[in-house]
């Protein structure tokens, strides 16, 4: 390899998200090449590649200032049209230093209706490329004064480049051209027209190295009108489903899609020892605990230990080596330790060094806990990789440092939610006056799990307003865990804790932290020892997992639909008049009988209920600050004395009778 393709290489990397597997880096540093040598078919002729600029992004009080197109064969722009258009006003002064487009430019220009009538005619029956097809659409096809309209096929390079490549961090075109060394966009649209020319065929060599599989699945989401771009993934399902019916006497694998298969293929086998338990090890009188020495940590931040040797210009700082002194102590003598430094201390290697040497002696795992999933993703792609390699060239014939993350499960998706969305298909929202389909982002969030392995979707770059975070991932008490057909290394929430069992080091946050330990440390692996980072937040997080909210309120309201006298209101008898057809009643005797001993035992429980809810109230006598007389919601420490009070012992005992009414 030539220094000069290296230097793209690297930089390619450097846009990629972290975490990204190898075989998908590979994957996406293979797409120029792709692109270069394979014939798309007709992806490749009778295409028109368009952008417009404006003087801002309202349809209704802006206005074209230029329009670029490129007719494209075969990845060569064999055509161009390029004008100015008189927008009839002013271009604003930022927009203007954006595009380098002003009013001078444009004052001899056609007017948009006439600008517009040329495009037209030059595009003709062409396939119409565009990056963020809706702005230029619009822009081009539903002006005031009516011109001919583009009734063309549209597809949208952003959809394609969100669907093909889910792990790159930006699907901007500036982004997406520096990534791959193509043209440099400089927001005029000629120069944007030729980036995206570049980049179009890239992007197609990504869907060609999708799973043919998904592919086919997609190419069936959506109408063309719902999504256009659709037909792109159309013309490789063709493709594969013609291979497929021509080696079906060779046994070729159907093209029907499985979430379960796309997982399998990306995970492959997974064998995964987990680490010891550091309780069992200080149990066992055969064995011990191993600590590194003071002079373990002193050569370790020393010039040529494993953190000088990160940094070219390493200066020892006395306060870090004190702080991973102090951190190495307090593992071998399980103590707590708790730690004020202040900023270029360099805190993280301070902790992370004794904590990596600590796992590796003993082949146990350390814990991490962070403030925020900011600091958590700092750790585990920057700092543990680059401390990995220390070890690494320090003790080659060691096992590698190893290390995982692990967040709350609204972080990651659920595959069983998500394969019932694939079963029922993408479905339309409505927007404002106009329906948008799930389609392009469904497309992308399976992409995306195609291409990764554990990692959260954090950067997963889809519109979650037609497709909520809620539909998608799951929470703790709505898991169903061994009841999940995805149950195991499979699901990227219990896959994630499994890699985790097998890691030196484990990051997470304090929200899981502290859920854990509420859970009987049901969440985390079994971890002895924690180094609890930016512990000055740790109380808020410690507070929302082990308090308790009660609403006065939502008690009420459930009490009002199972005990309510009006026959409208209460649930049981709404729930008979949807039941029991008429004519059948004789056949819907032990219905009534049940549902009539529901509405009694509803009756009870609305009582109890609305009992328990007013002596709720009484609790805001230890309300110290009286919040209580001007606030809906009042936090209460219910401590030693509050429970010792004759107060709080009558309101748990009508909480006893709701309770046991609730269960009945």
């Amino acid at each position: 390899m030539d220094k000069q393709n290296m230097l793209s290489q690297d930089t390619l990397q450097s846009f990629i998200s972290d975490g990204t597997s190898q075989a998908v880096r590979d994957r996406y540093a293979s797409l120029p090449e792709i692109a270069a040598t394979m014939d798309f078919g007709d992806l490749d002729h009778n295409v028109v590649v368009l952008d417009t600029e404006t003087t801002g992004f309202s349809f209704n009080h802006d206005e074209l200032t230029q329009i670029a197109a490129a007719r494209m064969e075969q990845g060569e722009i064999v055509e161009w049209f390029i004008t100015f258009v008189n927008p009839g006003k002013p271009i604003p002064e930022d927009v203007a230093h954006l595009t380098d487009i002003h009013d001078s430019d444009v004052a001899d220009a056609p007017l948009p209706a006439d600008a517009l009538a040329k495009l037209v005619e030059f595009i003709g029956d062409a396939k119409v490329v565009a990056h963020n097809a809706e702005f230029d659409r619009t822009f081009t096809t539903r002006h005031p004064s009516g011109y001919p309209l583009l009734e063309n096929t549209w597809i949208d390079s952003l959809d394609l480049a969100r669907i093909a490549l889910p792990r790159m961090k930006s699907h901007r075109l500036l982004d997406l051209v520096r990534a791959f060394g193509a043209p440099l966009s400089t927001h005029r649209a000629d120069a944007d027209v030729e980036a995206t020319c570049a980049i179009f065929r890239i992007l197609l060599a990504g869907v060609a190295t999708m799973p043919p599989a998904l592919v086919c699945e997609i190419a069936h989401m959506a109408t063309p009108d719902e999504w256009s771009t659709r037909m792109v993934f159309e013309q490789f399902a063709r493709k594969y489903e013609v291979e497929a019916n021509q080696d079906v006497s060779r046994g070729t694998p159907s093209l029907r899609f499985s979430l379960r298969a796309l997982r399998r293929d990306r995970l492959g086998k997974l064998e995964r020892a987990a680490k010891l338990d550091a309780d069992d090890i200080a149990a066992d009188p055969q064995r011990s605990l191993t600590f590194p020495s003071d002079a373990d940590i002193v050569q370790a931040f020393s010039e040529t230990g494993l953190v000088g040797s990160l940094y070219e210009e390493f200066e020892p700082r006395i306060e870090q080596v004190a702080m991973a002194e102090a951190v190495r102590k307090a593992f071998s003598s399980s103590e707590n330790l708790l730690v004020e430094a202040g900023t270029g201390v360099g805190k993280s290697m301070a902790y992370l060094v004794p904590a990596a040497l600590t796992a590796r002696a003993n082949n146990i795992a350390v814990g991490v806990a962070t403030k925020t999933n900011t600091l958590l993703d700092q750790l585990v792609y920057h700092e543990l990789p680059a401390l990995e390699k220390a070890l690494r060239l320090a003790d080659p014939d060691r096992p590698s440092l190893t290390y995982a993350p692990l967040k709350g499960f609204s972080h990651y998706p659920c595959l069983r939610k998500i394969g019932h969305i694939v079963e029922e298909g993408a479905q339309t929202k409505l927007f404002g006056n106009k329906e948008q389909t799930q389609a392009p982002s469904l497309a992308a969030l399976l992409s995306f799990i195609e291409q990764t392995e554990y990692d959260d979707m954090d950067s997963l770059k889809i519109d979650y307003r037609v497709l909520p975070r809620r539909l998608i991932t799951t929470t703790a008490n709505d898991c169903l865990r061994r009841k999940c057909p995805y149950f195991g290394t499979s699901c990227f929430v219990h896959g994630s804790r499994r890699r985790a069992e097998a890691a030196d080091i484990v990051v997470t946050n304090h929200s899981l932290l502290f859920c854990d330990l509420v859970a009987d440390g049901g969440l985390l692996p079994p971890i002895r020892y924690w180094v609890v980072d930016e512990a000055h937040g740790a109380e808020a997080e410690a507070r929302r997992a082990f308090s308790l909210s009660l609403s006065a309120e939502d008690i009420t309201r459930l009490a009002n639909r199972v005990g309510a006298d009006e026959a409208s209101r209460n649930v049981f008898v709404r729930a008979e008049r949807r039941v029991v057809v008429p004519g059948m009643e004789e056949g819907s005797s032990l219905f009534y009988a049940l549902t009539g001993k529901a509405r009694s035992a509803g009756k009870a429980y609305a009582d109890a209920a609305r009992e328990f809810s007013v002596h709720l109230k009484d609790l805001l006598f230890f309300d110290q600050n009286k919040k209580g007389k001007g606030y809906e919601i009042v936090e209460l420490w219910i401590n030693s004395d509050v429970r010792s009070s004759a107060t709080f012992a009558q309101v748990a005992s009508y909480g006893r009778a709701m309770t046991e009414a609730a269960e009945k």
